[in-house]
């Protein structure tokens, strides 16, 4: 898209058990990455470094038991980070991503009793 023309079409073939959950920067090149979902039980991440459109690389990472929320850049580093959150345990935790890794994580706050987390 360029000022809501459509200028062409870029195919990429995901593998046929992953789902897109986020598109945000996570190598800091201003252009979007995908972030799919592998698997769900443990959950899995894959990050594909998309540069205008076209596929550059990936990077996997797993949850554990913490299932993805949203993506945004908490740290304010220039790369989007990925949230993730623990229903049955109420616990929220943070990646801090430099490119398409896991370069540190936080454990955030606990959500109270009668509220969900979720990210629009």
């Amino acid at each position: 898209m360029n000022n809501n023309i459509h200028t062409g079409t870029t195919l990429l073939r995901a593998r046929l058990y992953e789902s897109l959950l986020a598109v945000a920067d996570f190598n800091g090149d201003r252009y979007p990455d995908w972030l799919l979902n592998v698997s769900d039980d443990p959950p899995l991440y894959s990050i594909w470094d998309m540069h205008n459109n076209v596929y550059k690389g990936v990077g996997d990472g797993r949850g554990r038991y913490f299932p993805f929320v949203g993506a945004t850049d908490f740290n304010r580093d220039g790369t989007a980070d990925i949230l993730l959150y623990y229903s049955s345990r109420r616990q929220t935790a943070i990646w801090y991503m430099n490119d398409n890794v896991p370069v540190a994580s936080a454990g955030g706050p606990s959500i109270p009793s009668g509220y969900n987390l979720f990210a629009p």
